[in-house]
Parts: C-alpha cells; structure tokens; sequence
C-alpha cells in the first residue's frame, strides 16, 4: 500500500521534497502560478499523482452527496467546462512531469455523461494512458464501474472516500472486482487506522504529514499506526524523547522558523514511509500483492 503525501506543491525545498517518494500535487493550486511548480517533480519522487481539485467545486460547508449544482460558495469559479479545458492543456503541457492524474470527477455537477464525454477527449489528446478514474455510486451503476475498470488505460482508477450522513461504500467488494482484472485502487483521503487494516487499496492519500506545521503536533509511526502528539508547552521534553527516541529536539525548539517548520515535515515524511512499509507488509502477509 502506497501512502501519496499530499499538498507537496508548495515552496519547500528540492532537498525536502526529494525524500517524498509518492506525491500527490493540486491542479488546483499549481495551475495559475507562473513558477513551474511540478518541474522536475519526476526527479524528486518516485510517483508523481496530480489531483484535478474536484472539490473545489463544492462549498466547504456542504457535502458532495448533497451538492447538485455549481456551488456559488465554492472555491472555483471558472464553469466546469472552462476548468476542464484549462486541466486539459495544463496536462498537456507538464505530461512527462507526472505519472498519474486524476480525472475532472464532477458528475454529480455536470452529469455522468458530460464526465464521460470529457474522458474521451483525454484520450483525443493522449491523456488517457495516465487518467485515474474515479467511481461515485449517486451518479453510476455497479456495471458503469465494470465498464469503468476495461475502459481504463492506466489500469488505475480511484473511490470516494467516506461522506457524512451515508453509509461507506462495499470497499472491500469494489476493490476485488477490480483487483481481479489487474487494476489497482485508490482511495480518496482514507487513512484512518481501521480502513488501512480492513481495505486493501493499491493506494491512499494523507495532508496530516504536515500537521506539526499546521496544528503543532508531531505525526510519528507507532509500531501500527501515525500517531500525533502536542509538542507545546504542556508537554515535558524528557516525555517526548520516551515517545519519538531518535527525536532532535534542538531542530524541533529551533529559533529559526525554517529549520524548525522543515524538521517537522521531515518527522511526517519519515513517519508515512515507515506506516507505507508497514501496510504493505501486512496486506502482502494476507497474500494481497500487486505486483506493480
């Protein structure tokens, strides 16, 4: 199992982002800066996943279950075609900097016909080989997912992850069908403890390697699992180093802001590569291997 860390697209530097192995970078918040963000990104990281910002289209305070028109408190404010037209050459300019992307997965907006429509022209301009599509069971059938899974071309597609106020999706019976057929599955933000043990996704996404940052606690791995842990005033340094042994507190408690910020991305990123060795054993010991 892969962990993707994503929100890699921003400013830190090439040393940082060269310890990252699967990145997952925002179309969305690379696609109007004029630094060449995703540059050389195929020389940092193992694989490179470009998220298409979906979401963005949705208002932050309501579901996508519930959304069943262009948000006027969303994010975006280009109309979906336009968004789509804009992804499309911005895919076809960086194509050799990326090894995935993800689909413009708007039906619930638009339609599910308009999405297909969309999908055949990624393959009229080539896209198609490295396009992971995305499976929404309000707006496609059991066999539109089959038929999803033989159309694919990167023999990768991806699933929703949990939504409030609705029951989780056959995770288990989805990702087998397609397991079967030789496509690998990913699943959207799903890296809560039980899923990564119940679920045997090809992959997954995660912000929180940059919660010591955002929300002054440090991920670590913790024999099973990412743990967090407040690092404020509250707690006694002789207590962290119980927890964290190898931890550098003088790069932790560092006056300098960058030494200390990059210390704490770096504690993320080490925590997610040991939680990705892990889980990849463990589905490997349920003989789940992909063999990709």
């Amino acid at each position: 199992m892969k962990i993707y860390l994503a929100g890699v697209e921003g400013g830190d530097s090439s040393e940082l982002k060269g310890s990252i192995d699967y990145a997952f970078y925002s179309y969305y918040y690379m696609r109007n800066s004029k630094k060449k963000l995703i540059d050389g990104a195929k020389d940092y990281h193992k694989i490179v996943f470009v998220d298409s910002g979906a979401h963005t289209f949705f208002s932050e305070d309501e579901s996508l279950a519930n959304a069943g028109v262009h948000s006027k408190k969303s994010k975006t404010k280009e109309t979906p075609e336009d968004y789509f037209k804009k992804y499309v050459i911005w895919l076809k300019k960086n194509y050799k900097h990326y090894d995935y992307f993800a689909e413009l997965d708007i039906g619930e907006i638009v339609g599910q016909d308009k999405v297909r429509e969309w999908r055949e022209t990624l393959k009229k301009n080539g896209l198609y080989s490295k396009c992971v599509s995305v499976y929404h069971p309000s707006v496609m059938s059991m066999n539109d997912y089959k038929n999803m899974l033989k159309d694919s071309e990167s023999k990768y597609i991806a699933l929703e992850g949990d939504r409030s106020n609705r029951k989780r999706l056959p995770y288990n019976k989805l990702i087998k069908i397609a397991y079967d057929q030789g496509v690998r599955v990913h699943g959207f933000a799903m890296t809560k403890r039980e899923v990564l043990k119940k679920y045997p996704f090809y992959s997954v996404d995660s912000t929180t390697w940059k919660a010591g940052v955002q929300y002054g606690t440090i991920p670590y791995f913790n024999k099973t699992f990412v743990e967090k842990i407040d690092f404020g005033k509250n707690i006694k340094k002789e207590k962290l180093l119980k927890i964290i042994k190898d931890i550098d507190l003088d790069k932790l408690y560092c006056k300098d802001k960058k030494t200390a910020r990059h210390y704490l991305l770096h504690l993320g990123i080490k925590a997610y590569k040991l939680a990705t060795k892990y889980y990849t054993k463990l589905w490997e010991q349920r003989n789940i291997k992909w063999g990709l």
